[in-house]
C-alpha cells in the first residue's frame, strides 16, 4: 500500500519573501501537500474554500492515529496570504483553529474566542496527547498576542487545553467549543516565543512530558538556553537543563526511542555568533537530559528521567504519584475531562486503566490481560490441589485388597470432579476447559506475565 505523508500547511509554516512588492508572484491556492513514499511524488490538495487565509507563525500539532492535524491562530502577512499581497497592507493576527482531515483532505475552522479573548496568539507551541479524554487533547503553551511593536507575551502558567472529541460537536462563540484553561501554581518558565516542543509519555501512560527548548523574549530582549518539562496531568513545570548557548526559531523532533533532535534557528548574536551546533543540528537524550551530536538508532526505550520522577513520583517506568495540579483543577469542566468527575480535587484517571487500591478512579498498571491471567492461574492452582487430593485418596484405596480391578479401571476412566480434568488425560478422553478465557485449567498460559509494563523512550547538563 502506498504511504502518503501529508505535509501540513506548507505555506502556513513558512514565510515567502516578496522581491517585488509592486508585482508579487501569485501565491498558489494549494496550501497542503502530500508526499507518496512509494512513488516519490508530491500531490497538491486545495482546501482554500474552507481556509481562505494562509497564516504563518501559528502553533501546529498532529494526531497521526486519528488522521488529523491542527493549526492554532497565527498571523497574516504580505509574505503568506493572497489578501495581503502588497506592502501597504499591515500584518494582522488570525482568530480560530484549523482542523485538517488528512484522510479525506478536508478542513474546518473552529472558534478560539474563549481562550484568546479576541487577541489571537502567535509564535507559541502546541502538542497532541492521546492518553487524555476519548480522542486525546491538544495542549497550547506560550507565545504572544498582538503584532510587532505591540506584543504581549502569554503567561507560561496559563495552559490552554482542547478536547479533540469536541471537533464533532457544534461550534459556537457562546460556548467553550472544547477549550479549557488550567492555571499553574508554583514555578513557571519566563514568558517566551519561538521555542519548540515535543511530547513523550511514560511507559504506563500515567504521565506525559512536554519538553520545551529555547526561545526568547523579544520585548526585553532576553534569550534562553533551557530545557523545561511540563508534566501532565499534574501541570508541573520542571527545569531539567540549562546552558549558555541560546537558541530560538528552531524546530524539535522526536527521533528514535528517546532522543530529541533540534534543527536550525538562531543564537543570541546573529549572524556573527559562532554556532555550537554542527550544521545547526543537536540531539538531546531525554532520559539523561544530556546534549550530544549522535543519533543512536538502537537507544533504549523511553523512560521517565530521574529529574522528572523525583518531582512527580514513581520511577523510570511511570507510576506517577502526582496526578492532579497543585491547588486542584481550575474548573469543573477541565476536571471532568481529566477525571470524568466534576470533583476539582480528584486525581487523573486514564482511560483503559483500573485502580484496585483507589476507588476514586486513579489509574493502575494492571491490564485486563494480567487480571485474566491471574484469574485463570488461580483457578488452575485450586484445581491442581483438588486433583492431587483425590489422586492421593485413589492411591490409598488401591492398597486395599478388597478393591476390584474393575472398580480401579472404572475410576481411572473418569475425572475425579465433574468438569475438572486431571493433569494428564487418557487417550480418547475429551479435554474440558475452564470458563475463564477458554484456557485449560490443568496448565498455565505458555507465557509469563511481566511484573511491570515495557518501557518506551527517554531525558540535563549543557550541550557538551
Amino acid at each position: 500500500m502506498d504511504i502518503i505523508i501529508v505535509v501540513v500547511f506548507l505555506s502556513f509554516l513558512a514565510l515567502r519573501p516578496i522581491v517585488q512588492a509592486a508585482e508579487p508572484d501569485p501565491i498558489s491556492n494549494f496550501c497542503r501537500w502530500g508526499f507518496n513514499t512509494k512513488t516519490y511524488d508530491w500531490t497538491q490538495y486545495d482546501v482554500s474554500m474552507d481556509i481562505p487565509e494562509r497564516p504563518s507563525s501559528g502553533a501546529s500539532a498532529e494526531a497521526p492515529e486519528l488522521g488529523m492535524a491542527f493549526y492554532l491562530n497565527g498571523m497574516i502577512t504580505n509574505m503568506s496570504s493572497t489578501t495581503h499581497y502588497y506592502d501597504n497592507i499591515t500584518s494582522s493576527s488570525l482568530e480560530g483553529m484549523v482542523v485538517l482531515d488528512l484522510q479525506n483532505h478536508t478542513a474546518m475552522n473552529r472558534s478560539t474566542d474563549i481562550i484568546t479573548n479576541n487577541t489571537p496568539r502567535t509564535r507559541g507551541g502546541m502538542v497532541y496527547i492521546a492518553s487524555v479524554g476519548k480522542m486525546g487533547i491538544l495542549v497550547s503553551v506560550g507565545g504572544a498576542m498582538g503584532v510587532e511593536g505591540n506584543l504581549q507575551l502569554v503567561n507560561m502558567g496559563q495552559i490552554s487545553v482542547f478536547d479533540v472529541e469536541s471537533v464533532y460537536g457544534p461550534d459556537s462563540p457562546n460556548s467553550n467549543n472544547g477549550w479549557y484553561t488550567q492555571y499553574i501554581a508554583g514555578t513557571v518558565p519566563s514568558p517566551r516565543v519561538d521555542f519548540c516542543l515535543i511530547v513523550v509519555s511514560a511507559p504506563d501512560n500515567t504521565s506525559s512530558q512536554i519538553f520545551m527548548y529555547g526561545g526568547w523574549n523579544p520585548i526585553l530582549p532576553q534569550y534562553y538556553d533551557e530545557v523545561w518539562v511540563l508534566s501532565i496531568p499534574s501541570f508541573t513545570w520542571i527545569k531539567v537543563n540549562a546552558g549558555v548557548s541560546p537558541r530560538f526559531g528552531h524546530t524539535c523532533h522526536l527521533v528514535g526511542n528517546r532522543q530529541m533532535l533540534t534543527s536550525g534557528g538562531l543564537g543570541d548574536n546573529p549572524p556573527n555568533g559562532c554556532d555550537w551546533k554542527w550544521r545547526g543540528v543537536a540531539i538531546l537524550d531525554l532520559y539523561e537530559v544530556i546534549w550530544g551530536e549522535h543519533f543512536t538508532v538502537d537507544s533504549p526505550p523511553y523512560q521517565v528521567s530521574p529529574r522528572i520522577f523525583q518531582v512527580i513520583g514513581g520511577g523510570p517506568g511511570g507510576g506517577a504519584e502526582k496526578m492532579l495540579p497543585d491547588g486542584g483543577w481550575s474548573s469543573t469542566s477541565i476536571a471532568n475531562l481529566f477525571t470524568r468527575t466534576t470533583d476539582q480535587n480528584a486525581p487523573f484517571s486514564p482511560l483503559g486503566f483500573v485502580d484496585e487500591k483507589n476507588s476514586s478512579g486513579r489509574s493502575s498498571n494492571v491490564s485486563k490481560g494480567i487480571i485474566a491471567g491471574s484469574v485463570v492461574g488461580g483457578l488452575t492452582f485450586v484445581s491442581l490441589v483438588i486433583i492431587g487430593f483425590f489422586l492421593s485418596r485413589r492411591g490409598s484405596k488401591r492398597k486395599k485388597r478388597d478393591t476390584t480391578k474393575t472398580r480401579v479401571e472404572s475410576r481411572a476412566e473418569r475425572d475425579e470432579l465433574d468438569g475438572i480434568p486431571r493433569s494428564e488425560l487418557d487417550i480418547g478422553v475429551r479435554q474440558t476447559h475452564a470458563e475463564a478465557s477458554g484456557n485449560p485449567i490443568s496448565e498455565l498460559f505458555g507465557r509469563q506475565v511481566p511484573s511491570e509494563l515495557a518501557s518506551r523512550r527517554d531525558s540535563s547538563p549543557s550541550k557538551y
